[in-house]
């Protein structure tokens, strides 16, 4: 069995889940899925087909036992028989049901620990171990709504991967994949709402990626051949998303205590009569601070959903299927993730926006990716701002609508931080004139592209 040792630093607090809404340890489970997911995309944006065990559809590989013994007896590899009878290849790695996963992840954390233990010997009392209230401003009866901001884990820890012999032949690709998430997306169980941006300090015992760099496979072998027609129902796929880094600098020190959501976490008056010990405070947004972070997540996302959004055009129930809802028995995912900011050098800050274009919104996707790539640049020059919509540069204009109730027709940054020149924003995309890197049209080698550390 072959170990592949992985080092990893956390940029933003990592949250893999656990009991009681607390992440006690990094928990495996929370690690793979989101491996698995990305291992997805990548599959089915280089050709090949990837089964979707998840879904609404649930259309999950169905191993055919009968078959697969039969192949065996034929001299077929383990890998070959399952493949020929019924597992697509992410199943092939990832495992499936009558299948079992091609690897075993461990997790050994070394020195991380609760983004709500400080480094500046802050009291426990001052840096909370339990989710507090980011309120949003907008009132559900007398209860305020918001986000809790979960004390993730912060820090350094090791991934050891042990692959069983027929599944190490996928470390390569698996590799790539992980690089991918290094620099433009994240890792664990609520990467799209901020949490798990990370930096891989070494892989030892990896030396093959480099050979996996140099050469495209010859084909994505599945259940459903190498062309990717099996994915009927059009799920994410690499080439579908788009990957953004924004860098700003913010005008002062005190720039975090300038949004209207940190201010009503602040107030002494709480916003909906909701009880002040559940909100941020001050000390625990200095928790964050220390760390070289701050949980802008929910921030952008407010701005982009209810000021910047609603301004489009487009329906409730495309609203739902790129922001995700959740609403009795309708429950969906985000499209759309936001990365926390975190620190790249002296008063730079940088945060990471991605999205993968959801099967059902077809006509509006490159409408919507066009909006938001203008909205991010700067006020002068997104040609949104001559239509009316606001850049999140732009300075916010808050409006009362009734008691308790405003609504923000403007932008988010302005006064607050400003875009850093000339690298303010990278943008990449498949076949797009929108990529700030190179516009590629070759699949491989857009996906190669995004393993590496690129900017303009």
């Amino acid at each position: 069995m072959r170990s592949i040792k992985i080092g990893i630093k956390t940029l933003t607090p990592l949250w893999t889940g656990g009991v009681n809404r607390d992440c006690d340890r990094l928990h495996e489970t929370g690690l793979i899925g989101s491996l698995r997911w990305w291992f997805e995309v990548v599959v089915r944006g280089l050709g090949g087909y990837a089964c979707d065990p998840t879904g609404k559809e649930k259309e999950a590989c169905d191993l055919d036992e009968a078959r697969y013994m039969q192949l065996r007896r034929e001299g077929k590899s383990p890998m070959e028989a399952a493949s020929e009878a019924g597992l697509c290849r992410v199943c092939l790695l990832f495992g499936t049901t009558g299948w079992q996963r091609a690897f075993r992840l461990e997790v050994e954390a070394a020195s991380a620990a609760p983004v709500a233990s400080s480094p500046k010997q802050r009291s426990p009392e001052q840096c909370s171990p339990k989710p507090l209230l980011l309120p949003s401003g907008r009132c559900h009866g007398q209860r305020a709504g918001g986000w809790y901001v979960l004390p993730g884990m912060y820090g350094d820890f090791t991934v050891l991967l042990h692959f069983r012999p027929e599944g190490e032949k996928e470390w390569p690709l698996l590799a790539g994949v992980l690089k991918l998430m290094e620099h433009w997306t994240a890792i664990g169980a609520k990467a799209t709402g901020g949490y798990g941006v990370f930096r891989i300090d070494r892989i030892e015992d990896g030396r093959d990626f480099d050979q996996f760099l140099e050469q495209e496979p010859s084909s994505l072998d599945s259940a459903e051949g190498d062309s990717g027609e099996g994915n009927s129902t059009e799920l994410p796929r690499l080439t579908d998303g788009f990957f953004a880094k924004v860098r700003f600098k913010p005008c002062n020190d005190d720039w975090w205590q300038q949004f209207r959501e940190v201010r009503l976490a602040l107030a002494e008056n709480p916003p909906c009569g909701d009880h002040k010990s559940n909100r941020m405070d001050r000390d625990s947004f200095q928790c964050w601070l220390d760390k070289g972070v701050f949980p802008i997540s929910p921030i952008v996302r407010n701005w982009l959903r209810y000021s910047w959004f609603s301004k489009l055009g487009f329906s409730v129930s495309e609203e739902e299927l790129l922001f995700g809802v959740v609403k009795g028995n309708n429950r969906r995912r985000t499209a759309i993730g936001i990365s926390h900011a975190y620190q790249v050098g002296d008063k730079l800050w940088e945060f990471r926006v991605w999205g993968c274009r959801p099967p059902e919104l077809k006509d509006k996707w490159q409408e919507f990716v066009e909006k938001l790539y203008e909205a991010l640049q700067e006020p002068n020059n997104a040609s949104g701002g001559k239509k009316g919509l606001p850049s999140i540069w732009d300075k916010p204009d808050w409006k009362e609508e009734n008691k308790n109730s405003y609504r923000n027709d403007g932008g988010l940054f302005g006064e607050i931080a400003e875009i850093v020149k000339p690298e303010g924003i990278v943008w990449r995309e498949f076949n797009s004139d929108r990529d700030t890197v190179s516009k590629l049209d070759n699949k491989w080698e857009f996906f190669i592209s995004l393993t590496e550390e690129r900017v303009k």
